[in-house]
């Protein structure tokens, strides 16, 4: 989605300047569904801050440069704006979106989805009783419009996975083509312990220590350590939105997950929340803030960040 969009605007205006424009415009507005998506499950003082923490947060660059991290980050949040608000053709629709935006975000689609269930009374934890399967089999015979709405949102990575079959004759060229990047489908365990181990026997000193490789790997701890009281917080749709976005792309590689935590906007929700204690705020804003300016001077001088 986000190279369809670019072409766009850059006939009148270069590829460049159109990828900043787009990157920027949908920035905005990601930022604002945040907002709005925070103080719907909060309150507006966490909204303002959570809003902050994503614009600080060390590789926030990302979002203007000519990445997919502000289209993706848009969609992901407006489609779960809307199933919160249970209205369900507006999710459906920028979930389809979210889907053609980036390969991970068809897990929207699970997370849409089980928003509809807990709203007729199914969830996970009450899924041994019989209730909850009364409740469900009574959804599906009055509310299977919606259901059936919700589904189409696949239809974003079906309509990519064609579009890459025309092109390449390869439906799922994604994954195909990972080893370019020097990345294998071993899954997460496997790819984390065999990072780690490389990290440890370094010689931090004097060797040649990959220093982002810390940065992804705290990215990922942090965001599957938080997805506990994300899930106790906010639900479990969070929680499990949370875990899946960052299990699928260390399940080939550790690298680059501090930029893909960076789309993972529960724990910003989270952050923003618990922000309001003032010593905390204080360190995530220095900490965000001194980081983000280094790695920025690092990207924009081709050193690797992400």
């Amino acid at each position: 989605l986000y190279p369809l969009l670019v072409s766009i605007f850059a006939p009148l205006i270069g590829t460049l300047a159109a990828g900043v424009l787009v990157s920027n415009t949908f920035l905005l507005g990601a930022l604002i569904f945040i907002y709005k998506l925070t103080e719907f499950e909060f309150d507006s003082d966490s909204a303002g801050r959570a809003v902050f923490y994503v614009a600080a947060f060390p590789t926030a660059f990302f979002f203007s440069a000519v990445y997919t991290e502000s289209t993706f980050l848009f969609f992901t949040v407006s489609t779960m704006y809307f199933a919160r608000r249970r209205m369900w053709a507006w999710a459906a629709f920028f979930g389809v979106l979210c889907a053609s935006s980036r390969i991970v975000g068809v897990v929207i689609w699970g997370v849409v989805g089980l928003e509809w269930l807990l709203m007729h009374g199914w969830t996970l934890t009450t899924i041994h009783k019989r209730e909850a399967w009364t409740n469900l089999f009574h959804a599906l015979r009055t509310d299977w419009l919606n259901l059936a709405i919700i589904c189409l949102i696949p239809l974003g990575l079906l309509s990519y996975m064609v579009f890459l079959n025309n092109q390449f004759n390869d439906p799922i060229a994604f994954s195909t083509t990972q080893s370019a990047w020097g990345r294998e489908m071993l899954g997460p365990w496997t790819i984390v312990w065999r990072d780690l181990q490389a990290l440890f026997s370094g010689n931090f000193l004097s060797g040649d220590i990959w220093w982002h490789v810390i940065l992804d790997l705290t990215a990922y701890f942090a965001v599957l350590g938080m997805s506990i009281t994300i899930w106790r917080r906010l639900g479990a749709s969070y929680a499990l939105y949370c875990i899946i976005s960052i299990l699928i792309p260390s399940a080939s590689g550790t690298g680059s997950l501090s930029r893909y935590a960076l789309v993972i906007f529960p724990v910003f929700m989270m952050l923003g929340y618990w922000g309001r204690i003032p010593w905390l705020d204080r360190t995530l804003t220095i900490v965000f803030s001194v980081m983000l300016g280094v790695l920025t001077t690092l990207f924009v001088n081709w050193v690797f960040v992400a």
